[in-house]
């Protein structure tokens, strides 16, 4: 009869200081709106070292938590000029330009079920680039994506991590980076949450 109160949510928090207050809510009201948009998930926040600041730490802590099943996510969501959802504000690796959005999530989704080789990844890198609001074009660094794919595939092979709760403001609005991000984490797609901020 529905979803019912899921305890011991542990909430992954973005560890830019914009979101330090973060900690401090959840610390006052554990209680957070989950599938059924009532009061049933019972959230407890992780050690400091849980914080992550890169796509590829979030990806190591999701697979850290992945036995709770549920996990909430709280990050900023990227979106153009029109406010349309694009992504997540997060670097890809540490020192990258490059966010999780429709363009490199495609290409990793690309790796799901192979295991690409040091020549596989390079020759993708190579020829992926994107384009600044300034017109110029960055190319994807060098050694992105072998680390982000490795992480992911053993995050995929513990089949545990069941849901995850997002608070990444109006990122539930773009349904095929929200496909392509439940395919690259593992989720069933109906087990992904389309979620906007709530604090």
């Amino acid at each position: 009869m529905g979803y019912g109160l899921r305890s011991d949510v542990p909430a992954l928090v973005n560890r830019d200081r914009q979101f330090d207050i973060v900690p401090d809510h959840y610390r006052a009201f554990s209680l957070e709106p989950g599938p059924n948009s009532s009061m049933d998930l019972n959230v407890y926040l992780p050690p400091q070292n849980a914080r992550f600041g890169t796509f590829l730490e979030l990806i190591q802590q999701l697979n850290t938590f992945a036995n709770q099943e549920t996990v909430l996510v709280v990050n900023h969501g990227m979106s153009d000029q029109n406010d349309d959802p694009l992504g997540l504000i997060l670097p890809l690796t540490s020192g990258s330009a490059w966010n999780p959005e429709e363009y490199s999530l495609g290409v990793l989704a690309g790796f799901v079920g192979k295991t690409p080789s040091d020549a596989d990844y390079a020759d993708k890198e190579k020829n992926s680039s994107m384009e600044t609001a300034q017109h110029q074009k960055i190319p994807m660094p060098a050694g992105t994506l072998k680390p982000l794919d490795i992480a992911l595939r053993a995050l995929r092979a513990k089949k545990l991590l069941k849901r995850l709760e997002l608070r990444a403001c109006n990122l539930g609005g773009n349904p095929t980076v929200m496909k392509l991000l439940a395919q690259v984490l593992g989720l069933d797609r109906s087990l992904l949450l389309r979620s906007t901020c709530s604090i």
